[in-house]
């Protein structure tokens, strides 16, 4: 069934709680030797595939057209999402540095164009 109706009729919000995936999509661990360094190793490795690396490729070229940081454009992503903007909740994520708090902040004013979706759906497939 479909998410949004159920939530919806229910006075439910939907809210993503992995809009980063752990910490993949904040473009930092791209490489099996990274995982090492990160206490979710174990999470991110799942996502070193050739629809992970596609997948960063695409944020990278969306993440320079904006001047941004890959995290500001998945959470952009993730914000422009119609589940969430049907539930008016907001993606959960989290920071362990203070530079991290700046990238996604950065996100909350991103505007993606429909290229822009287009282009992150399509390498998410």
């Amino acid at each position: 069934g479909d998410l949004r109706l159920v939530t919806g009729a229910q006075g439910m919000a939907v809210t993503p709680t992995h809009s980063l995936e752990h910490g993949f999509l904040s473009g930092r661990h791209r490489t099996r030797a990274r995982l090492g360094e990160s206490a979710r190793g174990a999470q991110l490795r799942s996502n070193l595939n050739r629809r992970g690396t596609r997948v960063l490729r695409a944020m990278d070229a969306v993440a320079a057209e904006h001047g941004v940081a890959v995290a500001a454009i998945a959470l952009a992503f993730s914000r422009s999402s119609a589940r969430v903007l049907a539930s008016t909740a907001a993606p959960i994520v989290s920071a362990f540095q203070p530079e991290h708090v700046d990238e996604l902040v950065q996100g909350v004013g991103v505007r993606l164009s429909r290229a822009n979706l287009a282009d992150l759906a399509r390498a998410g497939e």
